[in-house]
C-alpha cells in the first residue's frame, strides 16, 4: 500500500473474513483509517472452481473518492471496512460491561476417546456407581439443533482439573484424582493419550487425561443454576434453547447464563438476528455466533421486565411443536420461514414471534 501515490488504486481477491473480526481490524479497518476508500466491492461470492471457499473482491483508492460506490452490484452511498453499506452509525462495536461474565464457549474435549455411546456410559456406571462422578452427558452444536428435545446424545468422561496420581498431586492437594477411576481411566489412557503424545503444546501433551480447553469459569459461573441458554456455534437460523444445566457443553455449543424468558425473547428476535449476521464472523457461508463479537458487543433495551410472560408461551409452544412432530430447531425454523408453510402451529409460532 506504501507503493501505491494518490490517487492510485489496487484490487484484491481474498475470502470472505477480511471483513470480519481481527481480519478486519488489520486491514481494511486500518487502511480505511488511513486515507483509502472502497469505490467498489464484492462482499462474498462462491470461489469458481471446485474449492468450497467463499471469497471477497474488494477495489482500493488512495486518498478520496467522488465517483459512484458499487457493493454487491448495486449502487450505495459508501462502502465500509465491513463491506457494509455506510449509514448514519459507523465504527466497530465495542464490548460492554454490562455484558460482561454473561457469556461463554463451551468444552474443547480434543479426543473423540473422552466421549462414550449412553449405552456405554451407563456400562461404566452399573459396573462401579463412582463412575458417575466423572461421567456426563455431552450436548454439541448438532444436538441442539438437530434433536427434537435438544438433549446430549452422547457422554463424555470428564476428570476436571483433577491431578493424575496422589503422588503428583500439588502439595496440600486433598481433592479427587483421575486414577481414583480406574475404569474410565483406563478407556481415556487407551484411546486419547497416543493422540495427544503428538500435540504441539506441551500442557496438552503433559495433561492427556483432562479436556484440551476446559472451560472453567462456564461452569463455575452456572454452578446452583437450574438452566441457561444455548444455541448453536454455526446454523442459518438464530435459534436460542433453554437447557438445563449438569451436563458439559462442547465449544460448539455457546453459552448464556440466562435462566428467565425475557433474554430468551430479546436474543430471539429479530433485532439481535440483524446484529448477529452484522457482525459474525464466517464458516464457508455459515454465520457463527461467537459470544465475543455477537454478544458482548450488544445493547439490550434499558428494560425488558415485561418481556418474561411472551417469552414462557413462546418456549412452550415451540417445545410442544418440537416434541409433537420429533422434529428439532432446524427442521422447525425452515417450516416457519417457508412459505408454503401454513399449518396452524406454525402460524401461532410465527404470530408469537
Amino acid at each position: 500500500c506504501e507503493l501505491l501515490r494518490d490517487g492510485g488504486g489496487l484490487g484484491m481477491i481474498a475470502t470472505n473474513t477480511i471483513a470480519q473480526g481481527d481480519t478486519r481490524e488489520v486491514g481494511l479497518e486500518q487502511m480505511m483509517g488511513d486515507g483509502f476508500a472502497s469505490p467498489r466491492a464484492i462482499s462474498s461470492q462462491k470461489w469458481p472452481r471446485e474449492a468450497n471457499l467463499e471469497v471477497a473482491i474488494v477495489w482500493l483508492r488512495r486518498g478520496s473518492w467522488n465517483g459512484a460506490h458499487v457493493l454487491d452490484g448495486n449502487v450505495v452511498t459508501g462502502i465500509t471496512p465491513f463491506l457494509t453499506v455506510r449509514g448514519e452509525v459507523e465504527g466497530k462495536p465495542y464490548r460492554l460491561a454490562a455484558n460482561a461474565g454473561k457469556s461463554f464457549i463451551g468444552s474443547y474435549v480434543l479426543g473423540m476417546g473422552f466421549v462414550l455411546t449412553p449405552e456405554a456410559a451407563q456400562a461404566l456406571i452399573e459396573k462401579d456407581p463412582r463412575n458417575r462422578d466423572v461421567l456426563f452427558p455431552y450436548l454439541n452444536g448438532e444436538d441442539l439443533n438437530s434433536r427434537w428435545d435438544q438433549s446430549p446424545s452422547r457422554w463424555v468422561i470428564n476428570f476436571r482439573d483433577w491431578p493424575l496420581y496422589s503422588e503428583s498431586a500439588p502439595a496440600g492437594y486433598r481433592g479427587p484424582v483421575a486414577a481414583d477411576y480406574p475404569d474410565c481411566l483406563r478407556i481415556v489412557e487407551e484411546k486419547v493419550r497416543p493422540e495427544r503424545e503428538r500435540n504441539k503444546r506441551t500442557v496438552r501433551r503433559e495433561r492427556w487425561w483432562q479436556f484440551a480447553e476446559r472451560a472453567p469459569a462456564l461452569y463455575a459461573t452456572i454452578a446452583g443454576m437450574e438452566r441457561i441458554l444455548a444455541r448453536a456455534l454455526t446454523g442459518k437460523h438464530n435459534a436460542f434453547a433453554v437447557v438445563r444445566t449438569g451436563i458439559v457443553f462442547d465449544q460448539t455449543c455457546p453459552v448464556l447464563v440466562f435462566d428467565s424468558a425475557r433474554e430468551f425473547v430479546v436474543l430471539g428476535s429479530s433485532v439481535h438476528r440483524e446484529w448477529w449476521l452484522g457482525y459474525a464472523p464466517s464458516l464457508r457461508t455459515d454465520p457463527r455466533y461467537t459470544p465475543s463479537d455477537c454478544f458482548e458487543t450488544f445493547p439490550f433495551p434499558a428494560s425488558i421486565d415485561t418481556l418474561d410472560s411472551i417469552g414462557a408461551r413462546y418456549d412452550a409452544h415451540r417445545r410442544l411443536i418440537m416434541s409433537t412432530r420429533h422434529e428439532g430447531l432446524t427442521a422447525t425454523y425452515n417450516r416457519f420461514h417457508s412459505p408454503d408453510e401454513h399449518s396452524p402451529d406454525i402460524a401461532t409460532l410465527r404470530e408469537l414471534h
